[in-house]
C-alpha cells in the first residue's frame, strides 16, 4: 500500500497546490483514500465459520458457535425489524464504513439529519435486542 501511495503522490504532482500545510498531510490524503477504496471494494456481507478455536475442546467450541449463531440471528431479527431509514443509515454508516457526508448526499439530508439520524438508529436497535432477550 505504501508503494501505492508513493506512485499515486506522483502521478498527481502536476496538480499539487501548495497551501501551506506539510506534504505529509497531502500524503496521509491518499493513503486515506486508497484505503477507503480497498475497503468498499471488499465483500460486503460478512462471512461466518465455525473455526474450533485451538486449544478447545469441541463440546466449548461447538457451544461458543452455537452462541455467535443465535447472536448473529438475533441481531439480524433486530435489524428486519427497524425502519427502512433506520437500516439504511446503519448499513451505510457501520457496515460500508461511509462518512457523514457520503450518507448525507444519498440520502438527501444534511449532515447533522444523518448523525441524528444514526443516533436513533442504534438507539431503536438496542431497543429491539433488549425486546429480544425478554421474548
Amino acid at each position: 500500500m505504501t508503494q501505492e501511495v508513493f506512485l499515486r503522490a506522483l502521478r498527481s504532482l502536476p496538480r499539487f497546490e501548495d497551501r501551506g500545510l506539510p506534504f505529509t498531510v497531502y500524503l496521509l490524503r491518499i493513503a486515506a483514500n486508497l484505503a477507503r477504496d480497498r475497503r468498499r471494494s471488499l465483500p460486503t456481507r460478512a462471512v461466518v465459520t465455525a473455526d474450533v478455536p485451538e486449544g478447545s475442546a469441541p463440546a466449548e467450541a461447538a457451544e461458543e458457535v452455537a452462541v455467535r449463531n443465535e447472536r448473529r440471528r438475533a441481531l439480524i431479527g433486530a435489524l428486519d425489524r427497524l425502519s427502512p431509514d433506520h437500516r439504511a443509515v446503519l448499513r451505510m454508516r457501520i457496515l460500508e464504513g461511509r462518512s457523514t457526508r457520503e450518507v448525507a448526499a444519498l440520502t438527501h439530508r444534511n449532515e447533522p439529519a444523518v448523525r441524528q439520524l444514526q443516533v436513533r438508529a442504534l438507539a431503536a436497535l438496542r431497543l429491539e435486542l433488549s425486546r429480544g432477550d425478554e421474548g
